[in-house]
């Protein structure tokens, strides 16, 4: 009887999750981060470089490109707060790990793009 108790608990291996969805979703917080981060640095060089009015638009420009990738983390990080993790039946640690990660991108995308409505951006240039 014990056999077929822990056959349940533990997968073998054709019964375990696919490696690529699992993977997908427990980085896709870290990655929209990455894509904030870049886009900053994108939108700040590019516009800093043209001139003094297009510097005006940085803050609008941050805004959105903010708005997008923290909506999306946030949505993640509720999804994977409600479910315990997206499209996967991940338990205990892997789906602990993702949540962790999708708050800890989440934080990483509101502190970044605060220093932009506080600071003067292309203050360095001019």
């Amino acid at each position: 009887m014990p056999d077929a108790q822990q056959s349940k608990s533990t997968p073998t291996r054709g019964e375990r999750e696919p490696f690529l969805p699992v993977a997908l979703v427990t980085l896709a917080a870290p990655l929209l981060w990455v894509l904030h981060f870049a886009l900053l640095y994108l939108l700040e060089g590019f516009l800093c470089a043209r001139a003094q009015s297009a510097a005006m638009l940085i803050p609008a420009a941050i805004a959105l490109a903010t708005l997008f990738c923290g909506g999306a983390c946030l949505y993640l990080f509720l999804c994977l707060r409600r479910t315990g993790a997206v499209l996967l039946q991940s338990q205990g640690f892997l789906a602990a790990a993702q949540r962790l990660l999708a708050g800890l991108a989440l934080t990483a995308i509101a502190w970044e793009s605060g220093g932009a409505f506080f600071l003067d951006i292309c203050a360095f240039a001019y």
